[in-house]
């Protein structure tokens, strides 16, 4: 019995599908084609084809040796490739998840560029404030102290703190090179894209929002080949939502599909449908006798393309000058207060007595 292959990245599942993608268009049998370069792939995509080469040669089907080993392939791909196989055009909805992936793995790498510079500005503030805390803030409570003020409690906490020097002083940066580490493995995994762990690159709204964009320009364009390949409209739905790794677009797109197949009004059911994407819900409410379905559906995958793109730029560009100013300005706040207010009292001080 085979072992489950380890979880695939999310740069080993696009390599993968352009590799599966190149070998149909060249009309090479896959079982033997990808056995032949399981070994010239790095080792964890090198397991995960080698095994799926077995399963082929066994008599198994693509569908059934991807479900076979959920664990390296996410069901994100498996539906794909059911897709691509209810089309015969496999390389062609392949293609909507290579860009998926890329563009989840560029915001990955925005995200790695951006927290770059902000965690060495993180490390050299902790290095200061304990500084402060180990010597500038002790002379300032003793100096308080002599002037018959007393120190406030947050200092007198600090004072308690710097005490502690040792061993304990190593925690903070020792987690937070624990946590950026298990970050940089966690948002690598292709599981991602069924949005299991999607957390660890979504937390920013612009990050939220070109995934969207990204997976709705994939559905939209596998839409538009299944509609092309004549494939049922409830039976597209089904599979190119599937294929999405979005929730509330599978419940509505299910939801869509249940209605047409009862015999309902798809334009009525479909602009009343909030998870499915809003330019999908007009190109289906708009006539089909103005523009064919599928040219609509093409058409709305492109701009919600660039609408990824775009907002992959603006993580690119900006996200490492805000997190840096955050964190920079509020370093340099705490630093100014720290020591500001005590000397502040102490003038004031000196100021009240000079004036008795």
């Amino acid at each position: 019995m085979q072992t489950a292959s380890p979880r695939l990245s999310l740069d080993d599942l696009s390599a993968l599908c352009e590799e599966i993608a190149a070998l149909i268009r060249a009309g090479v049998p896959l079982e033997t084609a990808l056995g032949r370069r399981a070994g010239d792939l790095p080792w964890r995509l090198s397991r995960a084809v080698g095994d799926l080469s077995e399963r082929l040669s066994s008599g198994e089907s693509l569908e059934g040796a991807l479900r076979s080993d959920a664990n390296a392939f996410p069901p994100v791909f498996t539906a794909l490739v059911a897709a691509g196989a209810r089309t015969g055009r496999m390389s062609a909805a392949l293609a909507g998840l290579t860009a998926t992936a890329r563009s989840l793995a560029d915001l990955r790498q925005s995200v790695m560029s951006a927290m770059a510079y902000p965690m060495t500005v993180a490390l050299v503030a902790y290095g200061a404030l304990a500084f402060l805390a180990v010597w500038v803030i002790p002379s300032l409570a003793m100096i308080l102290t002599d002037f018959q003020l007393v120190p406030p409690s947050w200092m007198n906490f600090v004072v308690w703190l710097g005490r502690r020097q040792g061993i304990w002083w190593l925690v903070p940066p020792v987690a937070l090179a624990v946590l950026a580490f298990w970050w940089w493995y966690r948002s690598a995994q292709g599981e991602i894209l069924s949005g299991r762990g999607a957390w660890t690159v979504l937390w920013l709204r612009p990050a939220r929002q070109m995934l969207r964009d990204a997976r709705w320009s994939a559905f939209s364009d596998l839409m538009a080949l299944m509609v092309e390949h004549d494939v049922p409209l409830g039976e597209a739905l089904r599979l190119a939502s599937a294929a999405g790794g979005d929730k509330r677009l599978v419940t509505a797109a299910n939801a869509l599909a249940a209605e047409i197949e009862r015999g309902g009004m798809v334009t009525d059911a479909a602009v009343e449908l909030e998870g499915l994407p809003p330019l999908v819900r007009i190109a289906f409410s708009a006539p089909q006798w103005r523009t064919p379905l599928a040219a609509n559906l093409r058409a709305v995958a492109e701009h919600y393309r660039r609408g990824a793109s775009e907002r992959s730029y603006w993580l690119r560009t900006f996200l490492p000058s805000i997190l840096t100013l955050a964190l920079g300005g509020t370093t340099v706040a705490v630093i100014v207060a720290m020591i500001a207010w005590p000397w502040m009292r102490i003038v004031w001080y000196l100021t009240k007595e000079a004036m008795q």
